[in-house]
């Protein structure tokens, strides 16, 4: 599995740019969720909600 950064080997961030834009992109989504269950991946997600208008990253990812 990919992922846009890796804290660790099970810390893995994921910016999902276009969800609710593309269906697809949508069950992919969806698949990466159940891979990180199925694996016990903790997955942070971060949406464009997260970086603006205000930017929410360090609230997310608890800094």
């Amino acid at each position: 599995m990919t992922a846009d950064f890796s804290i660790d080997s099970k810390t893995f961030i994921e910016f999902f740019g276009l969800a609710g834009v593309q269906k697809y992109y949508d069950k992919l989504l969806k698949r990466k969720r159940w891979i990180c269950r199925q694996k016990h991946i903790r997955l942070i997600e971060v949406y464009p909600c997260d970086l603006f208008p205000k930017n929410r990253l360090s609230e997310i990812l608890k800094v």
